[in-house]
């Protein structure tokens, strides 16, 4: 697997933004035979071809109390279906972000760190990921931050993308919701800088689901939820 990319931050007019590229090309038989099952597709000589990108844009009040500021971010992590894993140059294009630190980009929870592998269980099976955030940050006192994040998840390619790879319910038949939405997740901390070397953070998360991601993890229950206290010492 190989990627290359480009990535460009900074300011404009007093607001933040990023943008970024990236694309993936090699080898990607492993991640085709771990999508299919039997002789449904070619799983040697399965070419990758996947991209993702990313866009930013933020303000941070620094004149006024709290220090408020507020980031609107997209990424867009693409996905394979049938059609191209089953055509003569067959082609896995579902991105894989490799080694991923999912939570500090795909919410607080962690339930996306298989995306661009073809799992089920901890990814979209291989449908890609689309997620749109508003995140905002304040520090309510000196050395207090308070964050809450929103996200909104999509899969990149179509949720009837791939019907040779067929999701057993409860009924036990295949089965997939025709929406692409995988949910929503809301992710709340607060953080208090105690000392020079330790800081405190409490925090809450909840995640919604829907009938797509209830299908792709063979899930009930309509939510999940979360919380935590941490405390992070420098040595």
């Amino acid at each position: 697997m190989h990627t290359i990319g480009a990535r460009q931050a900074g300011q404009l007019y007093g607001i933040d933004y990023r943008g970024e590229y990236y694309y993936q090309f090699g080898d990607a038989n492993q991640d085709a035979q771990n999508l299919t099952t039997g002789a449904s597709t070619a799983s040697v000589g399965v070419e990758r071809d996947a991209y993702m990108f990313g866009v930013r844009i933020g303000k941070t009040f620094k004149n006024v109390n709290m220090k408020p500021s507020l980031t609107i971010w997209y990424d867009y992590l693409s996905g394979t279906d049938d059609g191209d894993l089953t055509k003569a140059n067959a082609e896995w294009k579902s991105f894989n972000p490799v080694f991923d630190t999912g939570h500090k980009f795909y919410g607080l929870q962690d339930l996306f760190l298989g995306v661009g592998t073809g799992s089920e269980t901890s990814g979209t099976a291989a449908l890609g990921l689309q997620d749109l955030a508003i995140k905002t940050k304040m520090s309510p006192m000196p050395g207090w931050v308070f964050k809450a994040d929103y996200h909104w998840f999509w899969t990149a390619a179509s949720s009837q993308a791939n019907p040779n790879r067929g999701l057993i319910g409860n009924t036990g038949e295949p089965q997939r919701s025709a929406d692409n939405s995988l949910g929503n997740e809301i992710d709340l901390s607060l953080s208090n800088k105690y000392n020079a070397n330790t800081t405190i953070t409490a925090g809450f998360s909840n995640y919604s689901t829907t009938n797509l991601f209830r299908d792709l993890r063979n899930v009930d229950g309509g939510g999940a939820n979360w919380a935590y206290l941490q405390f992070a010492v420098d040595f």
